[in-house]
């Protein structure tokens, strides 16, 4: 056999180790993820939970701060400044 293709089959070779060794660590960790603690799965699910809550209470306190401005210009101005338009429209006819 020649010195190229002895090198072609070993690299073939070491190429296939490598992937066999690949495969069997990601089944190791495949099994290690079914085996985890389920109190930490838990943990992981409460402080996902907390952090869900705590944007929405940030989310509720930004609606009432737009909520609190828009509020903070009366109705009845609105509305008759709206008539005062309404007459200077219907006046120029």
């Amino acid at each position: 056999m020649g010195g190229s293709q002895h090198r072609a089959r070993h690299a073939a070779a070491v190429s296939a180790a490598e992937e066999q060794a690949l495969r069997r660590v990601h089944e190791h960790q495949r099994v290690a993820r079914l085996q985890e603690d389920p109190r930490k799965e838990l943990r992981r699910a409460q402080q996902g939970l907390e952090a869900a809550e705590a944007r929405v209470t940030e989310l509720e306190s930004q609606v009432a701060r737009v909520v609190a401005a828009l509020e903070i210009r009366p109705l009845h101005a609105t509305r008759r400044r709206l008539r005062a338009q309404s007459w200077v429209r219907s006046s120029r006819h």
